[in-house]
């Protein structure tokens, strides 16, 4: 329950950070938009596993709270919140770009619609679909990073119980009871896997061309 939690919570504020991100800079376009996907570039380079153990060690050295179980809590939001919203920011960034061409947009520019009018009213609406997919792939990633870094002993800590807790757990007495190893990593799995059949089934239902097939 605390892996889908995690996995849920921080791909919902990656979902904000992207969306919002991505739509700025796709709507504003220009310098801006070739300023702010640099700085994307540059967080692609840096290998995800790298990023998330920094950014989390930056923020377990914040002492926000006294609790070490607490700080390694939100430590690990932080990271995966930080880390998820690059390859959001990407997609809705060039579906903003693909949607303020169409006819419907540049009607509502010439009646005198402002920005933010449009953005809500005729771009959102029709990018919501791909964001949607997104989030069904981006929470079975942040669940297993989340897993395997609280199976390195990076991540959560007991009391909090998650997945990757409890593979650590069962490694220290994998000879004697090898299915306290076994059934968290059949669970983590098979989530992922109904997650990825839930997110290909919606990319389907989303993309016009299937919807004939």
């Amino acid at each position: 329950r605390m892996s889908m939690a995690v996995g849920i919570f921080t791909a919902i504020i990656s979902l904000c950070l992207g969306t919002l991100y991505g739509a700025f800079a796709g709507w504003m376009g220009g310098w801006i938009d070739s300023a702010m996907m640099r700085f994307i570039d540059i967080l692609y380079s840096i290998p995800t596993l790298v990023l998330l153990i920094l950014v989390k060690v930056i923020f377990d050295s914040i002492d926000i709270f006294d609790n070490p179980e607490l700080r390694a809590m939100t430590g690990i939001l932080a990271a995966l919140s930080i880390v998820g919203w690059v390859t959001l920011a990407r997609v809705v960034r060039g579906q903003v770009l693909q949607v303020k061409e169409m006819v419907y947009v540049e009607s509502a520019r010439a009646l005198g619609a402002s920005g933010f009018h449009i953005m809500l009213k005729h771009i959102f609406p029709n990018i919501m679909g791909p964001i949607i997919v997104l989030l069904t792939f981006q929470i079975p990633s942040n669940i297993l990073f989340e897993s395997f870094l609280s199976f390195l002993g990076l991540g959560l800590q007991p009391p909090f119980s998650s997945w990757g807790v409890l593979a650590n757990e069962g490694w220290r007495s994998l000879n004697s009871y090898p299915h306290l190893m076994i059934a968290p990593g059949v669970a983590l799995f098979v989530t992922m896997l109904a997650f990825n059949l839930f997110g290909d089934g919606l990319r389907d239902a989303f993309d016009p061309q299937m919807k004939g097939r």
